[in-house]
């Protein structure tokens, strides 16, 4: 261990200075752990900061990847840039409430952290601050916060939720890039532009609210979200939606809604997408348990007796198709609907409402047609062996 002359600053730990259970005690009279300090320390897992620290430098932690638990005092108010970088075995940390700023990649890489608490003094949170913090399932930004910088929280692919302050201006550079699990996400009225592949990658991002004041949305902005399908404009305005739509990119331009009318589109689509989970003859699962048990059949237990196999009750079937993804008249249904054009006002609606009628309509007629087919050609023992062994379950009494 090395400390400064005065004994007020940490300079430096190693690995020989940790104990056994993997902990160190911080001497009386610190007040600032200095650059560097513990870096590459991977023999410490556990660490208590002493009351009198009121600094944390650059770097003080990095690649610490053992480091599991930390608890910071209060009285510090400043945490460096690159602090906790690469320290991925962090799950969870409360920030002192004295600390304002969030600085330049302090977590980034901390790849098992899943839980922070931001204080409310916080007015920035920098560039690449939680970049690559895999576990992170929602983060609350305190509404002080008016700058969000670039890569801020790229590659926070565990994100569901986040809530942009009222005071940010502008949504920066890849800030919330690879989010893979984010679904939606509101733009507060201040943030007038959406820079450079901001929600890049964003793969199930759906739908995504945006306030009349917006200037500019690079064209780069959504790319690779293959889900977007719903860009809420919360106004009234025709005007202001053609203007928005004018700054998005061809794609994205058919998928432009006013909020007015989001609401009942929405409901509407997800009522008649519904039908096509109710109807067990959309699944192919319904096609395999349906068949197994339209006759009497019967199979040996484990003790070697026949015993009678009994038919599957509708209400099963239909719980076994509420599984949509296994459902491919379900997803041909969706995937042609939101190729349609979002209606622009109250007088295209009902023309819209049709169009998703029809499509689902047609996906039924075709489900239910197959079925028959194949239940038809099962009757004739003519049924393709494949689909027959595709799975062997046989429901016992």
């Amino acid at each position: 261990m090395k400390l400064s002359d005065n004994g007020k600053i940490l300079l430096k730990v190693t690995e020989e200075d940790i104990n056994e259970e993997g902990s160190f005690d911080i001497p009386a009279g610190v007040s600032t752990i200095g650059e560097e300090a513990f870096r590459d320390c991977s023999k410490l897992k556990h660490l208590i900061i002493p009351e009198g620290v009121v600094s944390i430098k650059s770097s003080a932690f990095m690649y610490c990847s053992e480091l599991q638990s930390i608890v910071i005092p209060p009285g510090v108010t400043s945490i460096e840039g690159y602090a906790f970088y690469g320290c991925s075995g962090i799950r969870s940390l409360v920030i002192p409430k004295g600390v304002n700023r969030i600085q330049i990649r302090t977590f980034h890489g901390c790849s098992g952290l899943e839980s922070i608490i931001i204080p409310q003094g916080v007015t920035a949170i920098e560039f690449g601050a939680f970049y690559g913090c895999s576990r992170l399932q929602s983060i609350i930004i305190p509404e002080g916060v008016t700058s969000i910088g670039a890569g801020a929280f790229n590659g926070c692919s565990e994100l569901q939720r986040i809530s942009i302050p009222k005071g940010v201006s502008t949504i920066g550079n890849q800030s919330f890039m690879d989010c893979t699990r984010l679904q939606r996400i509101t733009i507060p009225e201040q943030v007038t532009s959406i820079n450079y592949e901001a929600f890049y990658r964003c793969s199930r991002l759906e739908t995504i609210t945006i306030q009349e004041g917006i200037i500019s949305i690079d064209k780069s902005a959504f790319s690779e979200c293959p889900r977007l399908q719903n860009i809420v404009i919360a106004s009234q305005s025709e005007a202001v939606r053609e203007r928005i739509s004018g700054l998005l990119p061809k794609p994205l331009k058919n998928r432009v809604i006013l909020k007015e009318l989001a609401e009942e589109v929405f409901k509407f689509r997800d009522a008649e997408l519904s039908r096509l989970v109710q109807i067990p003859e959309t699944n192919p699962l319904f096609r395999f348990f349906h068949m197994k048990s339209r006759h009497s059949s019967r199979v040996s237990g484990e003790n070697g007796v026949e015993q009678e196999c009994r038919k599957l009750p509708v209400e099963l079937l239909q719980t076994i198709n509420c599984f949509s993804d296994d459902n491919r008249y379900y997803q041909k249904a969706r995937r042609h609907i939101m190729r349609l054009t979002l209606p622009a006002n109250a007088e295209a609606l009902q023309d819209y409402k049709n169009k998703v009628t029809a499509i689902v309509n047609e996906c039924v007629s075709k489900a239910k047609e197959f079925t028959h087919h194949v239940n038809a050609a099962k009757d004739q023992g003519s049924i393709h062996r494949a689909e027959e062994s595709r799975t062997r379950v046989a429901l016992i009494r």
